[in-house]
């Protein structure tokens, strides 16, 4: 038995995180792919610290999934659940870099 954590992290433009309209968007992106692979997501709560972006989400065997979204449009995505020794992974690191690339590293 286990506790898994996989941390992601890139960027996007600093206006990104600024703008309301496009921070939105952001959200509802990120939401979206881990939707694919989380099949339950919930939110549970949503923060601007200092105008910064926090969003916590919570997913399949009591998974907490944190989203934090700097001014300087840096990106970090922290997924972290338990795991028995039997069980596989909810997500492996090279899954959630192949979204990344995909989604949204433009």
């Amino acid at each position: 038995m286990v506790a898994h954590t996989v941390l992601l992290d890139f960027t996007v433009s600093s206006s990104v995180i600024a703008d309301m309209e496009k921070r939105s968007g952001l959200k509802s992106a990120i939401g979206n792919v881990l939707a694919e692979h989380f099949i339950g997501l919930k939110p549970l709560t949503e923060s601007n610290i200092d105008g910064s972006l926090l969003v916590l989400y919570t997913g399949p065997r009591g998974s907490l999934i944190t989203v934090r979204g700097y001014t300087e449009g840096l990106i970090t995505l922290n997924i972290e659940y338990y795991k028995q020794d039997d069980q596989e992974a909810l997500l492996t690191f090279e899954v959630c870099m192949h979204q990344v690339l995909n989604n949204f590293d433009k």
